[in-house]
């Protein structure tokens, strides 16, 4: 993964522009034209868009990478050889 991108969404989320939870709808297309709010670059016509809707306000469109590094860095995997949270 490009981790100046990486850097980029990951500052975007935690600076408030970019939100860190599941979104409300999700859709994926061709490209619009519009630009990615994880890089700020267009998504072509040529290029998958994922279009994502988060409180029925205002959608978010990504390039198919910026989804993936919105989508780790939103559900980071856990370690499966972890020791479990403690339970009182």
């Amino acid at each position: 993964m490009n981790s100046t991108l990486q850097q980029m969404i990951s500052r975007k989320m935690s600076d408030g522009l970019l939100p860190t939870h599941e979104p409300l709808r999700s859709f994926a297309g061709f490209g619009s034209g519009s630009l990615c709010h994880g890089c700020d670059e267009p998504v072509l016509g040529s290029e998958v868009e994922h279009e994502h809707d988060f409180d029925g306000n205002r959608t978010f469109r990504f390039h198919a990478v910026c989804e993936a590094i919105r989508q780790a860095l939103t559900n980071p995997v856990t370690d499966p050889w972890a020791d479990p949270p403690l339970r009182l």
